[in-house]
């Protein structure tokens, strides 16, 4: 409709604005609802995260979700702004591990889009459980995370 009307394509900031309008006149009737909204428009690159409670925020980075303090570990420390692809899917996939891994409220089936200027990519929807022996060959070990112990 937007698009119509203005005959030009919304930006992300407007699309995230009027979803965060669209979960907010559902507020007290029980729902909780949080996703991101991203996307490539005229000013670059954005992510919004946007709550059910009215909360909407532009981010660099954004995890949504029970597993997301999990997933911040591991982009906090990893995340560079010059990454390559290649590079940011990983990071991305390792991430989604880590988010999995000890929160029994996450987990199933993922599905991941790299977004730039000129094209959306939507990769196979993957079983985040493959994520852990993927991580744990390139680890050498049994399982992916295994805590370091000294005796």
């Amino acid at each position: 409709m937007y698009e119509l009307r203005e005959k030009t394509e919304i930006t992300v900031a407007a699309a995230s604005k009027y979803f965060q309008n669209v979960l907010y006149s559902y507020r007290n009737h029980g729902l909780s609802v949080g996703s991101m909204i991203a996307g490539y428009d005229k000013r670059g690159p954005a992510i919004f995260k946007v709550d059910s409670e009215g909360q909407r925020i532009q981010l660099r980075l954004c995890s949504i979700g029970s597993g997301s303090l999990s997933a911040y570990g591991i982009l906090d420390n990893f995340y560079q702004p010059k990454m390559t692809d290649e590079e940011a899917y990983k990071l991305g996939r390792r991430g989604i591990m880590h988010a999995t891994y000890r929160d029994t409220g996450s987990g199933g089936v993922c599905n991941m889009v790299h977004i730039s200027p000129t094209e959306k990519i939507r990769f196979p929807a993957f079983d985040v459980s493959q994520l852990y022996y993927e991580f744990a060959t390139e680890l050498g070990r049994d399982i992916a995370y295994e805590p370091e112990i000294e005796i």
